[in-house]
């Protein structure tokens, strides 16, 4: 399930989650640029924080 997905169905399980386990949960897990890791951890990111 992706990342975004997770977020939506059950916010509490993944505040309760370390931040390399979520970087984990997005895409290949690999952190890279240009990575779908990467922008699936961004558009997490924004619909987060804003």
């Amino acid at each position: 399930m992706p990342l975004i997905n997770m977020w939506r169905a059950n916010r509490e399980s993944v505040l309760a989650l370390s931040l390399e386990q979520v970087v984990t949960l997005a895409g290949d897990g690999q952190l890279k640029d240009n990575s779908e890791t990467s922008s699936e951890f961004r558009f997490f990111l924004k619909e987060v924080c804003w």
